[in-house]
């Protein structure tokens, strides 16, 4: 019989040593009596009769238990290998007995490696509340910490602040440099956050170039103010991107608790509304909320969905303002303007609705619309007319970008059988420096049909000289915040004869926009100013009244 018990433990030692499960038994003391390969393996073991220490060797107060009550129990802990690594088990136990079949005398467990699993938990769960690019915590942990610090502030009666920021003109930064250098302007601007504010705030960012901030006992607007002004110091230092200084700057909305909302959703909400005004006044700024601007922020909504529908609904017209010879006094051609005739609001402004139309995306099929209608009241206009005049149409730098602006002109053309000697377009600085050898291709193109290019507003961007004179244009237009002043302010004098004098030396006719008195019409005459256009000689008027 003895005989026969060696080796049925043989052939149950072969089959536990084929499991490749570590399984492992404990005698009644709780110590270990026995394990299979898998076991010893895992666990640096050369022999089964080696000593089990470490972590390993210790008498769990679950064993106890199993040991009187029987039953089974599964425990995650740390396990130290005899090679010193630590991992991450799950241990399947459970009491067994033998014998007279009353008295619970051993334990047999199972161990699962677990390590790797829990290691992609944890990762998945910091990609879950964590910008993988910053580091800084993302919108769903950012929500979670200010709803708790909204608890915390109502029992203790503390106040909170809300930053919403933006960097101003980011995309401007990953057209010149990359989205590769983009993504580290982004890291270093998360860093230079962080290291404003307390380690009891929370700085996260939502994607893109949006960061908020979530300050802690901030009692007075001046608290927040403060931290507002070291944030825009510490950004406009310059930053190194591929060995060049870049300087940006950011713009900054704030909400308060309770003053602004005592909610989650409300405190960003409002924080991004003060954000959007902050950016209406110039950006590099900040400013708080006030009740005024959710009621501001609620027109912008209404008049955006009316915008969407006012091309369908015939709702734009067109005004046209005459442009005439320094020389003749003649009327030689209109610069078409945009109004909108809101059926509520009544005559709506470029000012008020174009950049809005830009923000949505319209503001393409809006000017092929200006540029189409233009067209027809100029062939309606010059059919048959000795006198012809010119209809200049300004284009907006994304229509200027449209990779099918060339097509898109002819079709328009052929469409309205306008003669393209009786077009003008206008475009501004900004829109040609964006990209340059793109510019000159366009415009060069639209030189041959004839028709006459204008660059708009010159003296407000940033073209140079060098290369003015690639652009095949016909005329610069001085920028109305130059006249204004004439002939009182000496610098806007020597500016506004500089530029009419180097334009003449490139060929080149200037166009004056915004005279408005006989003075200025006087001095621009005496600079030999080619073209003037402005309130003292017509204001805009409806197409029927050009010639009357």
């Amino acid at each position: 019989m003895s005989e026969l018990n060696k080796i049925m433990n043989a052939i149950s030692m072969e089959a536990l040593d084929a499991i490749p499960t570590p399984i492992f038994f404990k005698d009644k003391d709780g110590f270990f009596s026995g394990w299979n390969r898998a076991f010893a393996e895992f666990c640096g073991l050369t022999s089964y009769s080696a000593e089990l220490g470490g972590s390993l060797g210790i008498y769990a107060e679950e064993d106890r238990k199993l040991l009187h009550e029987g039953g089974n129990v599964i425990v995650e802990t740390f396990v130290t290998r005899a090679d010193g690594k630590q991992r991450n088990v799950l241990l399947h136990k459970a009491g067994f007995v033998k014998n007279n079949g009353q008295t619970y005398s051993g334990l047999v467990g199972t161990m699962i490696d677990v390590t790797e699993l829990r290691s992609a938990e944890k990762k998945a769960d910091y990609l879950a509340h964590y910008d993988r690019l910053t580091e800084l915590p993302n919108l769903v942990l950012f929500q979670d910490r200010l709803n708790t610090e909204i608890i915390h502030a109502r029992r203790h009666d503390e106040h909170l602040a809300v930053f919403a920021i933006d960097i101003d003109h980011f995309k401007k930064v990953n057209n010149v440099f990359g989205h590769d250098l983009g993504d580290s302007l982004l890291k270093v601007v998360a860093r230079r956050i962080t290291e404003t504010i307390r380690e009891e705030d929370t700085a996260a960012r939502f994607g893109g170039d949006s960061f908020t901030l979530l300050l802690r006992n901030i009692r007075y607007e001046e608290d927040a103010a403060i931290i507002a002004k070291k944030i825009h110091e510490s950004i406009s230092q310059p930053f190194l991107l591929d060995d060049q200084e870049v300087f940006i700057s950011v713009s900054i909305g704030i909400a308060l608790y309770p003053l602004d909302g005592d909610d989650v959703q409300t405190l960003i909400k409002n924080s991004d509304v003060a954000l959007h005004r902050a950016k209406e006044r110039g950006r590099r700024t900040h400013l708080f909320f006030t009740p005024e601007m959710n009621f501001r922020a609620a027109e912008q909504m209404k008049l955006q969905n009316s915008l969407r529908r006012a091309l369908d609904r015939d709702e734009f017209i067109i005004h046209y303002q005459p442009q005439y010879d320094a020389e003749s006094g003649r009327m030689i051609g209109v610069e078409a303007l945009l109004r909108w005739q809101h059926p509520e609001l009544g005559m709506v402004y470029p000012g008020q609705f174009i950049p809005l139309a830009e923000h949505i995306g319209l503001i393409v099929p809006i000017g092929e619309w200006v540029l189409r209608t233009a067209c027809q009241d100029a062939r309606a206009w010059n059919e048959g007319n000795k006198n012809s005049i010119r209809v200049a149409v300004n284009l907006s730098p994304r229509q200027f970008q449209q990779p099918d602006l060339y097509e898109k002109i002819c079709q328009i053309i052929d469409e309205t059988g306008v003669d393209p000697a009786w077009l003008g377009l206008e475009i501004t600085e900004s829109a040609v420096m964006q990209n340059v050898d793109y510019a000159i291709c366009v415009l060069t193109d639209l030189k041959k049909l004839g028709i006459h290019l204008s660059v708009d507003d010159f003296g407000t961007g940033y073209s140079s000289l060098s290369y003015l004179k690639r652009f095949p244009i016909d005329l610069l237009k001085i920028d109305r915040s130059f006249i204004t002043d004439i002939p009182k302010d000496s610098d806007d004098i020597a500016i506004v004869s500089a530029v009419v004098s180097m334009a003449h030396n490139l060929n080149l006719k200037v166009l004056a926009e915004g005279v408005e008195t006989l003075e200025q019409k006087d001095f621009l005459h005496s600079i030999c100013c080619d073209e003037f256009q402005g309130f003292y000689f017509s204001r805009p008027v409806a197409a029927k009244q050009i010639f009357q």
